[in-house]
């Protein structure tokens, strides 16, 4: 009985330590922008979006969180096209999810996309390199094809996407 308890013992600690192990080694420290470049960006996102609201429909495809706290307001959520439940349905093995979000970008339904930059590529060799192939092939592709960025907030990972076309027939560079 002793000998049970201690072997018990023992895949208890492995249980908890290989995996904190790995956490330890494969991890980093969080490094955030600082203040002064998220509340830039924070304002660029709010002028772009308020300008964009008159157009049509703004898409927070990514960073959901700033309707979600009031960051920015009047923009309705649309659920189905949030990241990590394009992922998500994208993982299950059901492209014909994808069917209504194609129609859509080529009708150009969104007059903004909020988007974390737009990977054209995926790579193999990393833990998440599945759901990486998904955003890319399912949602980033197609939405370069039919969007570009009209500004890039790469120290925060934001980009602000138009209909193609669109910031050439509103003037801009």
């Amino acid at each position: 009985r002793g000998e049970i308890a201690g072997t018990g013992r023992t895949w208890l600690i492995l249980a908890i330590a290989i995996p904190a192990a790995l956490t330890i080694t494969s991890g980093g420290p969080l490094r955030l922008p600082d203040a002064e470049v998220t509340q830039a960006a924070l304002q660029v996102i709010r002028e772009e979006v308020s300008e964009a609201l008159p157009r049509g429909e703004v898409l927070f495809y990514d960073q959901r969180q700033l309707l979600t706290f009031g960051s920015i307001e009047g923009v309705p959520l649309v659920p189905d096209y949030e990241k990590k439940y394009m992922a998500d349905k994208g993982l299950s093995g059901d492209p014909e999810f994808y069917a209504p979000f194609y129609r859509d970008l080529a009708a150009h339904r969104f007059s903004l996309i909020v988007s974390p930059p737009l990977e054209l590529t995926w790579q193999e060799d990393h833990p998440f390199s599945e759901e990486d192939e998904v955003q890319v092939v399912f949602i980033y592709r197609p939405m370069d094809e039919y969007y570009e960025p009209i500004v890039k907030l790469d120290a925060v990972g934001v980009w602000l996407l138009v209909p193609r076309g669109a910031a050439l027939l509103e003037g801009a560079p």
